[in-house]
């Protein structure tokens, strides 16, 4: 009983802020969630470790590209890392010469994005721990824990119904936390994340639905089909064609698996409840909605499709130049402007695509763990069906919310909001329970697989003591208005970042005696080498240039911003 209220605990938690994004969410969660391993204790060494030994392979691999490393290992982690390391070396030298900055700064990380990737590493931290939870709950347990989530689910789906057309929340989550950016669905930023979280659950509700009407607890039956309905109405208003072809995949996936599992009522009350769902949507009067449902006919038509078809192959371009470590876990965006041929005003954070994403991430050595991670899940999960240890009904409903998160994956990237991706995690941890304890023997030796959670434990506490790094470092908000130390801070954690470059040549050409002014060329330079379609970073740089009187300079930056835009214009330029 401690394990589900520790688990509901937790995700309740999540969910409240911000459905992970607010900064105290992912230690909290990442604290608890070990914290609860601990103490519900860990497996002998005679049971399986594969599992739980890839797992801490998976997260040490993040820790250690995250970590900063000595001057003498840049070469040894490739000469592209060891060249943009040298660039933001010497510029955050040359600040403290000038005392434009006085910081106090160490090695560089293999991550691009070092701030990016401990925010991953909590997340990662805080699914596997919930996950080992989860495997830890007893039988009957796991239709319980599966229920409840189906009651949250249905929670977050009427409140973030009413926060996107009935009492608008503006630029707030839950009509509290002010938010900068984004539009807001419940504790959601914006109703592709609350559509796809939604769509999860989904499964879980049709399932239990069917489930207690096979048993005759119609109450409950009908209970279960109202929390269906209302996440159904929800996912198809939030208007996210990602999260719609995904709800529509997995009820397709829930009816496949009720027939594998030879129970025709089941198949009989989904399908029948699936077909009232059908006529209701397509009698819902919403001219937004009839036009998104019909641009789903030409997938690739809309702009949008358009810009992600070209993030994507964008995408595929990075992979060479970072094969084997990749770019660092959530460092996509601090390296993408590079690479990106579009030359519009938005540039993608994400690639929306997480099957492109995680290889350009982890390179080949971080994909080829996650993949034997995933490969060692399924062994467990179908040896646990073969045995017989699982219910069917909680089976089919994990199997339905991997086909929701598979299916979008392809359009977002839902696994990278710490609700959703804590909530999958707990569902597959369902399926995961651990194998039968060996006999006591007297040359059995105790396990060391505790140190796994504490491990963990002790990673989240630390950065915990980092405060606000995590979320400041790569923050376009927090640089915008950084003092210079906080700017070569940012260049250390991220040196491929265009803002940390752009405003540390700004701090340096407002300084009051301008002696600086030479520096503030070199880092605007560098900038525009990161973000090469910045046109409006091509604008300024013509015009630093031009105050050092280097015209064959500003004459190359003013002929790149008329490529970018034509309409642009430089007075002193022209006359030249």
């Amino acid at each position: 009983m401690r394990i589900l209220v520790c688990l509901l605990f937790v995700i309740a938690l999540v969910a409240i802020l911000g459905a992970g994004i607010l900064p105290a969410a992912l230690p909290a969660a990442a604290i608890l969630t070990c914290a609860g391993c601990i103490l519900a204790g860990m497996a002998p060494s005679g049971a399986d470790r594969r599992l739980p030994l890839l797992a801490a392979a998976f997260v040490l691999f993040l820790v250690i590209t995250a970590l900063p490393l000595p001057e003498f290992m840049d070469k040894a982690v490739g000469h592209g890392r060891a060249a943009q390391n040298e660039l933001a070396r010497q510029a955050i030298a040359d600040a403290g010469k000038l005392s434009l900055a006085h910081p106090r700064l160490g090695g560089f990380s293999i991550s691009r994005d070092r701030a990016a990737t401990v925010r991953i590493i909590l997340l990662v931290i805080a699914a596997f721990a919930i996950a080992a939870l989860a495997a830890r709950l007893p039988a009957p347990r796991r239709e319980t824990f599966v229920k409840a989530l189906v009651v949250i689910g249905a929670i977050v789906a009427g409140i973030g119904y009413t926060g996107q057309w009935l009492v608008p929340q503006g630029k707030t989550l839950w009509w509290v936390f002010h938010v900068p950016h984004g539009q807001p669905v419940g504790g959601f930023l914006n109703r592709n994340h609350f559509g796809g979280f939604v769509a999860l659950l989904c499964p879980a509700a049709l399932t239990m639905f069917a489930g207690d009407l096979g048993r005759k607890r119609l109450f409950r039956a009908v209970t279960w089909a109202l929390c269906f309905l209302v996440m159904t109405f929800a996912v198809v208003m939030s208007h996210s064609r990602g999260a719609w072809l995904a709800y529509a995949a997995s009820m397709f996936a829930v009816v496949i698996l009720s027939l594998s599992a030879r129970r025709l009522w089941m198949v009989v009350a989904i399908v029948g409840l699936l077909v009232c769902v059908g006529v209701g949507v397509s009698r819902l009067p919403h001219e937004d909605l009839e036009e998104r449902a019909r641009s789903l006919a030409e997938p690739t038509g809309s702009v949008t499709a358009q810009m992600r078809l070209s993030t994507w192959r964008d995408t595929l371009r990075i992979i060479p130049d970072y094969t084997f470590l990749g770019t660092g876990a959530n460092a996509f965006r601090m390296i993408f402007p590079q690479y990106r041929t579009a030359t519009t005003r938005k540039s993608f954070k994400q690639a929306e695509n997480e099957y492109l994403q995680i290889p350009t991430e982890l390179g080949l050595i971080g994909t080829a763990l996650l993949i034997g991670l995933g490969v060692a899940v399924a062994r467990r999960w179908f040896r646990n069906h073969v045995e017989g240890s699982l219910d069917r009904l909680v089976e089919i409903s994990v199997g339905g919310a991997l086909i929701v998160a598979a299916v979008h994956a392809v359009f977002d990237f839902p696994i990278r909001i710490p609700l959703y991706g804590m909530v999958l995690a707990s569902l597959v941890g369902l399926t995961l329970s651990p194998p039968p304890l060996p006999e006591p023997s007297g040359s059995a030796k105790p396990s060391r697989l505790w140190l796994a959670p504490l491990t963990g434990l002790v990673v989240a506490i630390f950065v915990s003591l980092q405060a606000m790094k995590p979320y400041e470092m790569d923050s376009s908000d927090f640089l915008q208005k950084a003092d210079p130390d906080a700017l070569c801070r940012a260049l250390n954690w991220s040196p491929t970042s265009w803002q940390a470059w752009y405003h540390l040549g700004r701090a340096a050409i407002d300084k009051p005696d301008g002696t600086a002014i030479k520096l503030g060329e070199y880092c605007m330079s560098r900038a525009v080498d990161y973000d090469p379609n910045n046109y409006r970073m091509w604008h300024e740089l013509c015009l630093v240039r031009l105050t050092l009187d280097d015209t064959e300079g500003a004459r190359q930056a003013y002929s790149r911003l008329k490529a970018l835009r034509t309409w642009q214009r430089i007075d002193e330029m022209e006359r030249r």
